[in-house]
């Protein structure tokens, strides 16, 4: 695909969520909708605000994330794809129930040291890095115009890794505020990011934050979900709705 790639509205978004609490919300939201299989995935295709849509669960981690990502792209050839549900916040500017939407996403568990420097991604023949991969920005304007009923909306810095992190390993993490300056913590959202860029597909992800890594944060999962759940709905819904009719990918913001 050329720098150029143009997506059209007959092109479904694609709308994935790591867990099922995280999209079963959608399946409620579709009109006419279908459910296919891929290797026990279940996929859910239908319209959602008049528009063609496909929904579906990645699994957790950045394996999973790309796994699926990659496969739906193939399959799809999506107009733009869409990332939500919870995250960890890094940030002390952010409370529980607010809401991130991505600036960029790096992968904090990456390293090639020595030879490229540390969460630098070599490209397939070695001569290219990347390291933040960003949103496209049509997409995060349409997400930042959602106005929550609680808590606030901002953009930011989401970091990745396959790790769940809590209170006891903040010490052994610092880096991902001191030197990455993140704003909140998953374990799929740079894994995708970098899958979409590859593929040269709009993509944004959205974040709420449902613990502070802070040691609470199953009990701040249980307690947060419905209204996670909320928020990712009505942001996708806007997302949806007035999303142009043609997108044209830009490699970078």
């Amino acid at each position: 695909m050329s720098k150029n790639t143009v997506h059209t509205s007959n092109q479904p978004i694609v709308i994935l969520g790591a867990l099922d609490q995280e999209i079963n919300a959608f399946h409620q939201e579709l009109e006419g909708s279908q459910k296919h299989f891929w290797n026990g995935y279940e996929i859910w295709q239908g319209r959602l605000q008049g528009r063609d849509v496909v929904v579906t669960k990645s699994g957790v981690g950045k394996v999973f994330a790309s796994m699926i990502c990659q496969m739906l792209i193939d399959r799809y050839n999506p107009q733009a794809l869409i990332f939500t549900g919870l995250a960890g916040g890094l940030s002390p500017k952010l409370e529980i129930g607010d809401i991130v939407v991505s600036r960029d996403c790096v992968q904090h568990d990456f390293t090639a040291a020595p030879l490229f420097p540390r969460y630098e991604i070599p490209s397939y023949d070695m001569k290219t890095t990347h390291r933040d991969f960003y949103a496209d920005k049509h997409l995060k304007q349409l997400a930042l115009g959602y106005i929550p009923q609680q808590g606030k909306i901002v953009e930011g810095r989401i970091l990745t890794g396959d790790q769940f992190l809590t209170g006891s390993e903040l010490e052994e993490y610092q880096h991902l505020t001191r030197e990455l300056t993140g704003d909140a913590v998953d374990m799929e959202s740079a894994a995708v990011a970098q899958v979409c860029t590859i593929n040269q597909i709009p993509f944004v992800i959205i974040r709420t934050i449902s613990d502070k890594a802070n040691g609470q944060a199953a009990r701040s999962f249980e307690n947060f979900l419905p209204e996670a759940t909320h928020n990712s709905v009505e942001v996708v819904k806007r997302i949806v709705a007035n999303l142009r009719q043609t997108t044209q990918y830009h490699p970078r913001r």
